[in-house]
């Protein structure tokens, strides 16, 4: 979603997992960790079909070198009603401890993915 809460990517699978990604990336760099700190994603659909087609070829467009290992699921209903697409991924900071911190995304606006990922920029 847009800043105003408007679905990007209309009913296109594949802009719709661009988008999600983006938002992803943006709300990791936001603080200071990138891909590289993600050791798992599931991802969740509502389309039996179009993972190879409009998933996978987004996946690495936008996510770059060895991908984290992943769960995909198939669901009747997503959070927002026009998603087809939402994801969630595993992180670790590289601490001495290492603990796994979830993010979930539904493509939302940066500021909102930025309060999930809050208290893993404490624990850094």
């Amino acid at each position: 979603m847009d800043r105003e809460f408007n679905i990007i990517g209309g009913d296109s699978l594949y802009e719709q997992t661009v988008a999600a990604l983006g938002s992803c990336l943006t709300a990791l760099e936001s603080v200071g960790l990138g891909w590289a700190h993600v050791v798992r994603r599931t991802i969740y659909k509502l389309r039996p079909e179009g993972y190879f087609s409009d998933i996978l070829p987004a996946l690495q467009e936008v996510v770059p070198g060895q991908q984290p290992p992943q769960t995909l699921i198939g669901i009747p209903a997503l959070a927002v009603p026009g998603t087809l697409i939402e994801t969630a991924r595993g992180l670790h900071t590289g601490r001495h401890d290492p603990r796994m911190i979830a993010a979930a995304t539904v493509a939302p606006p940066p500021r909102m993915l930025n309060s999930l990922l809050v208290p893993l920029a404490a624990s850094r």
